[in-house]
């Protein structure tokens, strides 16, 4: 409902490179609970893992989101 979800490839790894997901969530309130769970569930099976955040709240720039490449 407060986030977007995009398929990605890591650049220059061609066809054959490992697919991630690329989450974007806007409402902070719901990223500050996110990362708190990703970083809990850590490398638990069955759960996703989370590879990079990237948060740009603290950036000079409009786009206030957060980025997770799962």
């Amino acid at each position: 409902m407060c986030s977007t979800v995009t398929k990605a490839r890591k650049k220059g790894a061609g066809i054959g490179g490992e697919i991630y997901f690329v989450k974007k969530i806007t409402e902070m309130w719901s990223a500050d609970n996110e990362i708190i769970g990703l970083r809990k569930a850590g490398n638990h099976p069955g759960v996703v893992k989370c590879h990079k955040i990237f948060d740009r709240r603290a950036c000079d720039s409009d786009d206030q989101s957060v980025h997770f490449v799962l």
